[in-house]
């Protein structure tokens, strides 16, 4: 009995020292991809250039009593962004919730410029910012991770921080191990809030973007990126729709000829349109490969 505890401890200690030694090497190479991405700049950790990063507690919890039935806030989420991955309440807007604790909601209401990313991990991490100009305070639910900005922080440097945990290689470092490409994601697998406090990011400051227009590069790029989102989206719906199709090509031939003439119609309209856009991609492609021509690119 004895050696086998002994065995335990000892595989656990050589588990612990082998995890130990796996993320110091990874840790090493985050590092080294970061010189190569951003120079000299000073590096700091994420903690250090935000006010908090933490899970939302609920607003409907806590003595009945306390909670108010009439009052209006909207509860957002990862869904409720725009292509510019700002959050909007055009989804939730109409969605009924219950009563909250006036106290929560204006402790745990989203600030301008905060930002939000998923708790449960997938194959990639969506990172949303909150605007303002909100009818009502805003609150998350415990699936998002709220980064709450100091005040005082310019919209620019929300957005350069955003744009940092967006980047692919940044994510991989975020994400669980298991939840990485080609592995399989796991919905079980949760982001770690001190990995991403203890997450290290070259030392942006408001000075760095000041009057430089990182918003208007960025949010362009940003919009592009969700709109070929989006097109990918609606292009596997089509697809499914013309697979279905196909399986009653047979059918209306052989037993509804009379709906020949209009179907063929509408898919050679159809056809015309898919043939303009494919040029049109030609040409994007064209402009996308243009700037890797320049000097800053080799």
């Amino acid at each position: 009995m004895l050696n086998r505890n002994l065995n335990l401890v000892y595989n656990f200690a050589k588990g612990a020292m082998l995890k130990v030694a796996e993320d110091k090497k990874k840790y090493e190479a985050f590092l080294q991809k970061m010189k190569q991405s951003f120079g000299d700049m000073e590096i700091t950790t994420l903690k250090e250039l935000v006010k908090n990063i933490s899970l939302s507690p609920s607003v409907r919890s806590g003595d009945k009593d306390k909670l108010d039935p009439y009052i209006n806030y909207y509860e957002v989420g990862l869904r409720d962004i725009d292509d510019q991955s700002l959050i909007t309440i055009e989804q939730c807007k109409n969605k009924k919730l219950g009563p909250a604790n006036p106290y929560l909601i204006e402790k745990y209401a989203l600030k301008e410029n905060d930002l939000l990313l998923p708790y449960r991990a997938s194959r990639t991490l969506k990172v949303a910012r909150v605007g303002n100009g909100y009818p009502a305070p805003l609150v998350t639910n415990a699936s998002v991770i709220r980064i709450e900005m100091y005040e005082g922080t310019s919209k620019d440097l929300a957005l350069l921080i955003q744009a940092y945990l967006s980047i692919h290689y940044v994510q991989m470092y975020i994400l669980p191990a298991r939840n990485r490409p080609p592995e399989p994601p796991t919905s079980r697998e949760l982001i770690s809030t001190k990995r991403l406090a203890d997450l290290p990011i070259p030392k942006f400051t408001n000075e760095l973007v000041e009057n430089k227009n990182f918003s208007d590069f960025y949010l362009q790029r940003l919009e592009i990126e969700n709109k070929l989102l989006d097109l990918v989206r609606n292009s596997k719906y089509l697809l499914s729709c013309i697979a279905k199709d196909e399986e009653e090509t047979i059918n209306l031939f052989l037993h509804h000829k009379e709906k020949l003439p209009e179907l063929q119609r509408n898919e050679s309209n159809i056809l015309g349109k898919l043939k303009e856009l494919l040029n049109e991609f030609v040409l994007l492609e064209e402009e996308c490969d243009k700037p890797k021509k320049f000097p800053y690119y080799s």
